[in-house]
């Protein structure tokens, strides 16, 4: 594959161009990577506005009728529906794992399957959650289990 890059001034924002014989597997994670970068999720803190990346986030939680991201450092309010962000992530290695849940795959370190009807995902923070009984088997279908 080779890659050529063109910097000049009357470009006001980038614009990336595949050229190819067919689309294979290669391309298809290329465009994925690249579209990854293309959603923007604001989160709040307090009265400060913070611009997330979403390799930066674990999860979104729901709590108390408000949705939560949670990054290794901090909790940011969203002003999404876990709905909204489910089908915003859909191709983006994010996961649903229970009503009030959606994780991101890219920070999963395992799963435990030693609990009876639930499964213990944890984070390679040390961090952990559960997913619910009715999504076992999506995450068992998602791994291939």
């Amino acid at each position: 594959m080779k890659i050529e890059l063109v910097v000049d001034k009357k470009y006001t924002s980038p614009k990336v161009v595949i050229y190819c014989n067919e689309v294979n597997s290669d391309i298809s994670a290329l465009m994925n990577s690249i579209n990854n970068n293309q959603i923007n999720i604001n989160g709040y803190i307090d009265n400060t506005i913070y611009i997330l990346n979403l390799d930066d986030i674990y999860s979104f939680y729901s709590e108390g009728g408000k949705v939560y991201a949670k990054t290794n450092d901090n909790v940011f309010l969203i002003k999404y529906r876990l709905y909204e962000l489910e089908e915003m992530l859909l191709s983006k290695k994010f996961i649903r794992i229970s009503n009030s849940e959606i994780i991101n795959l890219r920070k999963l370190k395992n799963l435990d399957f030693s609990l009876l009807g639930t499964v213990k995902l944890n984070f390679i923070n040390n961090s952990y959650t559960y997913t619910s009984r009715r999504f076992i088997k999506k995450i068992k279908d998602y791994f291939n289990i």
